[in-house]
């Protein structure tokens, strides 16, 4: 088994109250499943995570929504993935 590390991009629109985690990769998205009420994960044509979005954040999260950007902040910039 390979974990391979990829950067990765971590945005939150506090108005929408949507995180997005998104592999800085041109790599084109083959379907979405919704893994619980409000969070998407996107995959590429080999099956690999490629995007997360997660709507209503602050409420999934259980966290105030001026304190998500300091957590995405304090994040690493890469995703590792399992292959």
């Amino acid at each position: 088994m390979e974990i391979k590390e990829y950067n990765a991009e971590y945005t939150y629109d506090s108005n929408l109250d949507v995180i997005n985690i998104e592999v800085k990769h041109d790599i084109p998205h083959k379907e979405t499943i919704e893994l619980e009420f409000g969070v998407f994960l996107d995959f590429n044509q080999n099956d690999l995570p490629i995007n997360i979005e997660i709507i209503s954040a602050s409420k999934i999260i259980n966290a105030d929504k001026k304190n998500l950007c300091a957590i995405l902040m304090g994040m690493s910039q890469s995703l590792l993935v399992q292959m």
